[in-house]
């Protein structure tokens, strides 16, 4: 009986560290909200988690990561860090709008379109983080909006 008992407890031991695992995993993964694009690649649309450092990362659930949509990070006072995938090709409007905090941002080359105020009211970023091959280079990147 004893010995009985101790299977029990050593089986629910290991299913318990299994399935806290398994949440971490699945936690790490599911803090991005996304669209599906017609191509088949995803968009960020939001940010689920209280991070200070972000990495966006290449791929949520089966889907290539190639963009962050309009307003996915506004207003996340917290955050100080982003690392952008290099399969990104687009920020979109007010992306990282009101993100306070943010003192650095990793844009790859691969980055060609960005919205406008994508980085407004951040106050630690600088101009120099753009990458050179933007194609719609314009003013109002780092700008505030009047709403």
């Amino acid at each position: 009986m004893n010995f009985e008992f101790f299977i029990i407890i050593v089986f629910s031991l290991f299913f318990t560290l299994f399935i806290i695992t398994l949440t971490a995993f699945a936690d790490e993964t599911n803090v991005f909200d996304y669209e599906i694009n017609t191509d088949g690649t995803a968009t960020i649309t939001g940010f689920k988690a209280n991070d200070i450092n972000i990495i966006i990362p290449e791929a949520v659930d089966t889907y290539k990561v190639t963009a962050i949509g309009d307003n996915a990070f506004s207003g996340m006072e917290r955050i100080e860090k982003i690392t952008i995938n290099a399969d990104i090709t687009s920020i979109g409007s007010s992306a990282f709008y009101g993100c306070i905090s943010l003192a650095e941002i990793e844009i790859p080359d691969t980055v060609t379109q960005i919205g406008e105020y994508a980085f407004g009211n951040c106050p630690l970023l600088t101009a120099d983080i753009i990458p050179d091959n933007l194609q719609n280079k314009n003013d109002k990147i780092f700008a505030h909006r009047d709403d």
